[in-house]
């Protein structure tokens, strides 16, 4: 047994010496020159990483959060994650907890982003959040009422 084992290895170690490549027309071949490793360790990355990666996506969470009205996902998106001693996810919760919201961005630059969140069931209900990076992470700094003029004062 442990002679196959050594054999093997020697054959394998004179093939690449030669230059001859056991990989070359090979199904493993195709699966590194496709960056299929790459590809597969980013999918698994996100999959575990469920923190979102963009202003878009964490807004989208965010109204998602809301919905399920768990002030523990509410929390996961502000920039004080303690749930003791910070209100603002359950004042978040009585503007638009339990709500199903459509998300659109109203205006950004770099730094911060502000989304207008519309309640699919009620057009007259609409909440403005501002999104920004605290910490290399995106958090939902501010929510509140929408007035068109708000944006304008800024």
């Amino acid at each position: 047994m442990y002679r196959s084992g050594a054999v093997i290895i020697l054959v394998f170690i004179l093939f690449s010496l030669s230059g001859c490549s056991l990989l070359e027309n090979t199904p493993l071949d195709k699966i590194i020159n496709n960056n299929f490793i790459d590809n597969i360790s980013k999918k698994i990355k996100t999959i575990f990483n469920s923190y979102p990666q963009t202003p878009e996506e964490l807004a989208k969470a965010f109204a998602k959060a809301l919905k399920s009205n768990d002030i523990k996902k509410v929390h996961k998106y502000l920039p004080v994650t303690d749930s003791t001693g910070n209100p603002m996810a359950s004042n978040y919760l009585n503007f638009g907890g339990g709500k199903d919201f459509n998300v659109s961005e109203l205006q950004g630059d770099s730094k911060r982003v502000y989304f207008l969140l519309e309640n699919t069931n009620e057009k007259n209900d609409k909440y403005i959040i501002l999104v920004t990076k605290f910490n290399d992470r995106f958090v939902v700094a501010s929510m509140g009422p929408y007035d068109s003029q708000i944006l304008e004062l800024e």
